[in-house]
C-alpha cells in the first residue's frame, strides 16, 4: 500500500489537511491567495493558526506562500492609501500586517520539521518572539521567513 507523503492546497480552500486523514503525510505545500477582505482575514488568520497546530506529527517539511496579485494592489491602492473607490472592507495594505498568532502557531509547530518556509503570513519578529528558551530544533535545517523590518515605503 502506497501513501500520500506529499501534498500541495492551492486557493483559499484552507488547510483543513485532517480531512484527508494522510498520517504519512511528510511534506505540505499550502500556497493560499492573499485575503483582500479585512473582515475575512482576521477570521481566516484565527482559522490558519488553530489549522497549524493540528496538522500530522509526521511532517518534516512545511512551505506556505501566500500569493497576490500586484495589479489587484495597485488598484486598491490608487490615489494612495485612500483607496477612494474601493469598499471600506477591501481596503488592501501594500505589504500584509501579519497576525502574531499564525507566527506563533508556526514558532510551536517548527521544532519537529526538518525545513519550514512560511512567506507574508508571518512576521519573522513574532515567531521568533513565541519562541520559548527551552526549545530546541533538533532536525531543522531550513528556515525561511519575511520581514517587515525589510521593508521601505
Amino acid at each position: 500500500m502506497t501513501a500520500t507523503t506529499r501534498r500541495t492546497i492551492r486557493g483559499t480552500a484552507g488547510l483543513t489537511v485532517n480531512k484527508w486523514n494522510l498520517s504519512a503525510l511528510e511534506h505540505l505545500v499550502y500556497e493560499p491567495w492573499r485575503q483582500w477582505d479585512n473582515r475575512n482575514r482576521d477570521m481566516y488568520d484565527r482559522f490558519l493558526a488553530l489549522s497549524v497546530k493540528h496538522l500530522p506529527k509526521t511532517l518534516k517539511k512545511i512551505s506556505v506562500f501566500e500569493d497576490f496579485s500586484d495589479s489587484l494592489a495597485a488598484i486598491l491602492m490608487e490615489d494612495g492609501n485612500s483607496n477612494a473607490g474601493a469598499p471600506m472592507h477591501i481596503q488592501g495594505e501594500v505589504v500584509r500586517v501579519a497576525n502574531p498568532r499564525v507566527g506563533t502557531a508556526f514558532a510551536s509547530r517548527s521544532c519537529d520539521l526538518e525545513q519550514l518556509s512560511v512567506s507574508y503570513l508571518v512576521n519573522a519578529e513574532d515567531f521568533f518572539g513565541a519562541c520559548l528558551p527551552s526549545w530546541t530544533w533538533p532536525r531543522l535545517e531550513s528556515l525561511a521567513l519575511t520581514s517587515q523590518l525589510l521593508y521601505h515605503s
